[in-house]
């Protein structure tokens, strides 16, 4: 079979992984975008499989054994090449990129978005066959267009053959050959060292190497430049490959890492960075049973002067705020440091700029607590010193509230509140002034400080539970799916409301992993009655309006139906109309992203929101859930029936589901199935019931 036929027929050669799950993953994967797999690594060496029959597409896991060789063997017959690559390792998509990959998948990730992949890479690269002639031309423009430049190495005479553009990166004018010396004239003697191992021989992987060379020219002009090449071993082939300047590409990556944990205006740690800085330090004083303190910094007259004088000052009125905080920040003082970063192998001080006008600050390891407050009566008179400024001066106050661990909280996200009280306190006192945190009288807020700590000592304990609450046919009562509904028995409160707990543990910042933690139970579940043999259903879950500030469910989603292998068909995520209206650009962005993956959406508490019809055509959705409040009322209430007969009869336009939630009566059941409603919830049928009850209601179906 010559190779063009044989990239017709469809044949994808895959590179045996090192894991049986994603060797299933993968051929689930391919054959259902009709691609014939051949597998090659173990039992077939993957050069004479690609040499003998050059496939449609080629599939290398980057942790596999020889996925650098077989990428570059790939690539050099032409096959195109999808690489997948570990979530976990920002660096391996430029890696595979660099051997020779077209495409990147980021493990985990569920088998749709490799076909989806698999069937892009197989189209585009499927029309008329070029000759070798044309490829070479296009090959020569792409090299050209990117930078390239292809050298060759002369053992003997110990010179390089490239271009005068490669020259020109190393200093050097003169075309022709180059000594390999006068090109490293004014490299860095450990890349020095490292390029003349590569090119005499050293120790390479498959023949091959990829290094930086860092030059200092004479006129101190700094550039990285980027070799990679092949070595022969036995043939008589002088070593060569390609060469080009990736000076501002290292640059701009290291500006956007140092970015990713850094404010860009002061370069303090980011909120992220100083919030993962601050779980580490907690960790460490609770194993060593030491104290510490979190200060917050409030720039006091900060805003007026903003107003007042235009962003231009204010910015510089931060970024000397910033400095005066780092010199404050003392060893002596047992200020916690940041470990050294790889580009500066310097420490940065635990310092983040919280918001506007407000910096956080940690101290750790302090003997005693009245410490923190020689750190804040020294951070007061830096700020009073006038900023100079065009001729005149500047003032500005601070304010600070300080939360000492672990007298007042021991997690993270209540030590900020405990410290955020203590600044209010200070701010009320005037300015210049520091507050500790004390523990207040009002037995509302203590019961809310007491609840933070008891749900995260709660889930380490194993206090919370998923019941399931059957979601039915409102005709013959099969049941359709479940709703997950989370349930805590505190040993000491008991029984503890939702009501109460979750906006508690909204406020604290823990609701995403509560959320996280539901799918992952959930999930386990439904793959005990799977294995048990049981009838799936669908399995519905609530989703906290915070998962719409970043790809944190996504991420989280992908990884549960990697390790699950669940049809995400199977999967309901339940958003309430409030959180669509809060932020309908990233929710809908969010829930179209569901709906590509294969999890339904369902808007969630309707009609207890603002949503409009305009808005509801925009929103990707699969089913409306009637609340409760509605329910309760329409045989009582004209107003509460209407409501629900409009929702319904709205419904039924858009060709959307209804789940009617809250149904006790049979008058209830009788009024929403006479409108059309098809499916209830509620305790006419059954109030939500533990995993083994649920399971009995599946044996009877």
């Amino acid at each position: 079979m010559t190779p063009t036929s044989d990239r017709a027929a469809g044949r994808a050669l895959v590179l045996e992984p090192a894991s049986q799950r994603l060797r299933i993953v993968v051929r689930e994967a391919l054959e259902r975008v009709q691609l014939q797999v051949a597998w090659a690594g173990r039992a077939q060496p993957f050069e004479r499989a690609l040499e003998s029959r050059p496939p449609a597409l080629v599939v290398v896991d980057a942790e596999a054994e020889g996925a650098e060789a077989a990428i570059r063997a790939a690539a050099g017959v032409g096959s195109p090449v999808l690489a997948i690559v570990p979530g976990a390792d920002p660096g391996a998509a430029d890696r595979v990129l660099e051997w020779g990959a077209c495409e990147v998948v980021r493990a985990p990730f569920p088998w749709r978005e490799l076909a989806n992949r698999a069937s892009l890479l197989t189209r585009s690269a499927g029309g008329a066959e070029r000759s070798a002639p044309a490829r070479n031309d296009e090959l020569a423009v792409i090299t050209r267009l990117a930078g390239f430049s292809p050298w060759s190495f002369e053992p003997g005479e110990q010179t390089i053959r490239t271009t005068e553009q490669a020259l020109s990166h190393f200093g050097v004018t003169r075309p022709g050959p180059a000594p390999l010396e006068l090109l490293l004239a004014w490299a860095d003697p450990e890349d020095r060292k490292a390029l003349v191992a590569a090119l005499t021989g050293g120790p390479l992987r498959d023949g091959s190497f990829a290094l930086d060379t860092r030059l200092t020219l004479p006129d101190r002009t700094e550039r990285i430049v980027h070799w990679q090449g092949e070595v022969p071993h036995g043939s008589d082939q002088c070593p060569r490959g390609i060469v080009r300047d990736v000076t501002e590409e290292r640059r701009n990556a290291s500006r956007l890492r140092f970015l990713g944990h850094h404010d860009e205006l002061t370069g303090t740690l980011s909120r992220m960075a100083f919030l993962q800085q601050m779980e580490r330090a907690i960790s460490l004083a609770r194993r060593h049973r030491r104290c510490g303190a979190l200060m917050l910094v409030y720039l006091d007259g900060f805003a007026a002067l903003n107003e007042e004088h235009g962003d231009e000052v204010g910015d510089l009125v931060l970024r000397d705020a910033a400095e005066r905080l780092a010199q404050c920040l003392r060893q002596t003082d047992y200020v916690s440091r940041a470990s050294a970063t790889k580009e500066t192998g310097q420490a940065d001080p635990l310092i983040s700029r919280l918001g506007g006008d407000e910096f956080t600050l940690l101290l750790t390891d302090l003997s005693q607590p009245e410490d923190a407050a020689r750190v804040a009566h020294r951070i007061i008179e830096a700020m009073r010193v006038p900023l100079s400024v065009g001729g005149g001066s500047l003032l500005i106050g601070a304010n600070i509230g300080i939360a000492i661990y672990p007298r007042d909280a021991v997690e993270s996200d209540s030590l900020l509140r405990c410290a955020d009280a203590a600044l209010s306190r200070a701010r009320q006192t005037g300015r210049n002034q520091h507050q500790f945190f004390q523990t207040t009288s009002d037995p509302a807020r203590a019961r809310r400080l007491t609840l933070e700590r008891k749900i995260a000592r709660g889930f380490e304990n194993g206090d919370f539970q998923l019941y399931y609450q059957p979601q039915v046919d409102i005709e013959t009562g099969e049941i359709l799916a479940f709703e997950a509904l989370l349930r805590w028995n505190d040993e000491a409160w008991g029984a503890v409301s939702p009501a109460e707990f979750v906006p508690v543990a909204e406020a604290a910042g823990m609701i995403e992993t509560i959320g996280e933690w539901n799918m992952r139970e959930a999930t386990r579940q439904m793959c005990l009655w799977r294995d048990a043999g049981l009838q799936p259903v669908r399995m519905s879950l609530n989703i906290s309006p915070r998962h719409f500030r970043g790809d944190r469910l996504l991420r989280a989603l992908n990884q549960v139906l990697w390790d699950t292998e669940l049809d995400p068909e199977l999967l309901e995520f339940e958003i309430t109309e409030n959180a669509f209206m809060e932020n309908q650009e990233a929710a809908v962005a969010i829930a179209s992203e569901l709906k590509r993956i294969g999890v339904s959406v369902a808007l969630d508490d309707f009609g207890t929101g603002y949503s409009s019809l305009s808005h509801l055509r925009r929103f990707p959705i699969d089913c409306l859930k009637i609340d409760r409040s509605f329910v309760a009322d329409i045989s009582l209430d004209p107003e509460s029936a209407a409501i629900t007969a409009a929702i319904l009869s709205m419904a039924r336009a858009l060709r959307l589901r209804v789940i009617a939630e809250g149904v006790e009566t049979e008058k209830q059941r009788q009024f929403l199935k006479a409108r059309g409603c098809r499916e209830f919830q509620g305790f006419l049928f059954s109030p939500a019931v533990a995993p083994d009850d649920a399971a009995k209601w599946l044996r009877r179906a």
